[in-house]
């Protein structure tokens, strides 16, 4: 298609997934080893749900609370990839629209341009706020009726900074939630913090103050704070009428311990069955049980 550039491996199982970029003047945030099997899980996802539904819906949306900036670099190899936004860009048949929350400035400034670049033809909109701001700015970039509409929504902090309350008021749409819960990353390691009274994360990622209550007669049964938070979110999110994936581990060759879930949250069984089948095709990804 015009404005689009020629996929670097023709042979590429996905086509999403474009690695080896050279430098573009613009900001390149270091990313971790993990981050490469994230992305295709995605990709391989996004995939399947664009070939098998573009015919069954009028408009296909993509939503990124958390766009960055397009491109990263490897920290282990120096490898340039591309993030969420760019993978949601290549895949085909194409979204209607993408709608792209970034709240860093310098970020939001360079996905703009290589979105624009690269995919002119594209309909795009970068918000440059933090999503939990934007709901409005999303739901203006929607259509007046959400009749024929089917939206899938990236959700990938960089912490435990989801808010549920957030997610709440996307969930009257007709939407699936592709979402990363850094159980491991930034739960395990810092419990102590996590669960200080000062401390209002985990009331925010699950939209309730009382859950401390929870937590300690969790931890007296002998529960860890990663299995409990995740049990935590599934369950809030069940309460909205979302079935939930099992809760894929992400990991890469040669690393040993996942740091972080990924979940699937759709009101759709036909949405699980796809997930089910990108979490076999993603070669970079293991579940780790």
């Amino acid at each position: 298609m015009k404005g689009e550039m020629a996929h670097p491996d023709p042979k590429a199982k996905s086509q999403n997934i474009w690695t080896g970029f050279s430098e573009d003047g613009l900001v390149c945030p270091e990313v971790k080893q993990h981050t490469r099997g994230k992305l295709q899980m995605l990709g391989y996802y996004l995939e399947i749900v664009a070939k098998a539904m573009s015919g069954l819906f009028d408009k296909l949306y993509y939503i990124d609370l958390y766009a960055g900036s397009g491109r990263g670099r490897m920290k282990t190899t120096g490898e340039i990839i591309e993030g969420s936004p760019m993978i949601a860009c290549r895949t085909l048949p194409h979204f209607a629209k993408l709608i792209l929350c970034e709240a860093d400035p310098t970020f939001a400034a360079a996905l703009r341009v290589r979105i624009g670049r690269e995919f002119p033809h594209l309909s795009a909109k970068v918000i440059r706020k933090s999503c939990d701001d934007a709901i409005a700015d999303i739901k203006a970039e929607l259509p007046a009726s959400y009749r024929g509409l089917l939206a899938t929504c990236f959700v990938d902090p960089f912490n435990l900074g989801i808010r549920l309350r957030t997610i709440r008021q996307l969930a009257l749409l007709k939407i699936d939630f592709v979402t990363l819960i850094a159980d491991r990353m930034a739960g395990l390691r810092n419990v102590s913090q996590l669960v200080a009274p000062v401390n209002d994360t985990i009331e925010y990622l699950l939209d309730d103050p009382h859950w401390r209550e929870r937590w300690g007669a969790a931890e007296r049964d002998g529960a860890r704070f990663d299995a409990f938070i995740t049990r935590e979110f599934i369950t809030a999110m069940s309460e909205m009428g979302f079935k939930s994936t099992v809760p894929d581990r992400v990991n890469v060759i040669n690393m040993s311990v996942g740091l972080y879930r990924l979940v699937l949250f759709s009101k759709s069984d036909r949405a699980l069955e796809f997930w089910s089948s990108a979490s076999k095709h993603a070669p970079d990804q293991r579940k780790l049980f």
